[in-house]
């Protein structure tokens, strides 16, 4: 599996897909924010598969069904929310990984 990695952009093919991989977060805020309609999740990936096990949310959603989830899902991401939360965090993770 071959692929072009030029920064932070990547990109490959997985059988007849392409597949883009982007890591600049303003990048990420604009296809997430203006260009969603431009991409979905395709029936056939994994993450359609496991719906049965993890029920569906946005890592296997499309289009409108992904936007309410988002909207919903929106206050818990908003950085005042993670400064509440960072030191509860912080300490469950370190009480995982010791």
């Amino acid at each position: 599996m071959g692929g072009v990695s030029v920064g932070d952009k990547s990109f490959f093919f997985q059988g007849d897909q392409l597949r883009i991989f982007i890591s600049d977060p303003h990048l990420v805020k604009e296809v997430l924010l203006n260009e969603l309609g431009n991409y979905y999740r395709p029936e056939g990936s994994i993450l359609h598969k496991i719906i049965p096990l993890v029920g569906r949310g946005l890592a296997n959603l499309n289009g409108e069904e992904w936007v309410m989830h988002r909207r919903i899902l929106d206050p818990a991401f908003r950085v005042e929310t993670i400064k509440v939360c960072k030191s509860k965090l912080f300490l469950k993770t370190k009480l995982v990984f010791s």
